[in-house]
């Protein structure tokens, strides 16, 4: 059994001590160059920083020093890609320049709309090429669960879901492209008759078992630059400005990869059996779970399979407001763990 790690700022700006400036062979932290260090409640660590010099040709190796220094923290989970593209160096009146000045709100839409089709597949070449089928015991398993989807559709206010309709519990064993925000200029009373100077998207790439995160990344990489952009990876220079009609910056912070262990290995069916135990009711059993856990590093580090026992009511509306667990699925849940315990005592 395996306690969740808090990760704080502090222990960030620690783990950072060692990371030197690639050109004045000093700490980014002694030189002041860390602006800043967030922590959501899902360990996913947000570092702002600067550099010695606009544009700096070392950034690159420097930025990768900052993610493998906080990735080396215990309980640090998955990270997100930032995507921004860029308009005027400063905010212009609208009623002055519209329909002259590009406006990089309109061209994010545009370049997010791009990803993907009007059913909502993802359009990325390559998105689905490593996915693993589902095993014959996996595609019964869901089967057996049945499908929830009109209700759930009522519940949610949907009329129509996106890839044709196809089941939640279908889907969710293929990797996922989503758009966690966007953010350019001000909306509602705030807003103002400007043409902002950037816009920018964070991204959620959800990846499956053998669909690795790092290839993904290049796969959205190389589809922004399919659509004209120069992609780089921090802000451009005035001269960039000057040659490139279409700019992306694309940040990728470090990710880590999905496992799925056989549903009929003698791991599983143990597993099964006490939560099982601890019921009068039916248990569901599935190949694939969303949400970002560390499993394949615990695969990689202990050689041992992994499983996933949720015990939280499916409207906790998770990572949103007024996130929940319901007293009784708590009950449950202690009665759960206290017969995976009693399993784990004799396994």
């Amino acid at each position: 059994m395996t306690q969740s790690t808090t990760i704080t700022p502090e222990a960030v700006m620690e783990a950072l001590m060692p990371v030197q400036d690639p050109e004045l062979h000093m700490g980014i932290v002694d030189l002041g160059l860390i602006y800043d260090v967030r922590i959501d409640e899902d360990n996913i660590v947000d570092v702002t920083f600067t550099l010695t010099t606009p544009a700096c040709p070392l950034g690159p190796l420097l930025i990768a020093q900052i993610q493998d220094a906080v990735m080396d923290l215990e309980g640090v989970r998955d990270v997100n890609v930032d995507l921004t593209v860029y308009g005027p160096t400063r905010p212009l009146h609208s009623g002055h320049y519209g329909n002259w000045a590009p406006n990089p709100a309109m061209r994010l839409a545009q370049l997010l709309a791009s990803m993907k089709d009007a059913a909502g597949r993802v359009t990325i070449a390559g998105w689905y090429d490593d996915v693993v089928p589902l095993t014959a015991a996996e595609r019964a398993a869901i089967a057996a669960v049945g499908n929830d989807d009109g209700a759930l559709r009522a519940e949610l206010g949907l009329a129509e879901t996106d890839n044709g309709g196809r089941p939640l519990l279908e889907l969710i064993n293929e990797p996922s492209l989503n758009v966690n925000g966007m953010r350019s200029a001000d909306v509602g009373e705030l807003a103002r008759n400007v043409i902002p100077t950037t816009a920018t998207a964070t991204l959620d790439l959800r990846v499956v078992k053998n669909v690795n995160n790092e290839r993904q990344i290049e796969r959205l990489r190389r589809h922004i630059e399919a659509q004209r952009y120069l992609v780089l990876d921090r802000e451009p220079t005035a001269a960039e400005r000057a040659q490139h009609p279409r700019i992306a910056t694309l940040v990728a912070e470090p990710g880590y990869d999905a496992v799925r262990t056989p549903m009929d290995s003698p791991l599983a069916k143990a597993v099964l059996a006490a939560v099982a135990s601890t019921s009068d009711r039916p248990v569901v059993a599935l190949p694939t779970s969303g949400g970002s856990l560390p499993l394949i590093v615990i695969e990689h580090e202990l050689g041992a399979p992994t499983l996933s026992v949720p015990i939280a009511n499916h409207d906790n509306n998770q990572h949103a407001e007024d996130e929940n667990l319901r007293v009784g699925n708590l009950f449950d849940g202690i009665e759960t763990l206290q017969g995976l315990m009693r399993m784990s005592a004799e396994w």
